[in-house]
């Protein structure tokens, strides 16, 4: 008996660490995005994107970003709200007409921007959810 509450204290440990280290990682994923734009009817229509993202849990969530914003910003959004996992790999994508977002990586990450996106800003302009596919 003694022997199995101790083996239940150590997986209640790993547990509590995995729990901590997943929280850290969703605050530097939200520390990494850009400032949100405030909402301004003055403003240029193409100059900010109210997206809407669907997550694996069902809830959805509206952020608003620039068009000269890294599209990466997208995918931080997701894993600041726990809609992916650290090394977790996925994919924004539309429902119709299918299109999917894939997440920039190398020199990319720099240089695509939420404007630059067809994908994105369509489901944008559309009020049209951005679905987090998992398993990308």
């Amino acid at each position: 008996a003694a022997e199995a509450l101790e083996k239940q204290k150590k997986q209640t440990e790993k547990e509590r660490a995995a729990s901590a280290r997943a929280a850290a990682f969703r605050a530097a994923q939200h520390a990494s995005l850009p400032p949100e734009p405030e909402p301004d009817p003055d403003k240029n229509v193409g100059d900010v994107y109210r997206a809407r993202f669907a997550l694996p849990d069902g809830t959805t969530r509206t952020r608003r970003f620039r068009a000269s914003d890294p599209l990466a910003a997208a995918f931080a959004f997701v894993r600041a709200l726990g809609g992916a996992g650290e090394r977790e790999a996925f994919d924004l994508v539309t429902r119709f007409p299918r299109a999917v977002i894939r997440e920039p990586s190398g020199e990319g990450v720099a240089r695509e921007t939420v404007g630059g996106c067809e994908a994105f800003v369509a489901a944008a302009a559309s009020g049209g959810a951005l679905f987090v596919e998992r398993g990308a």
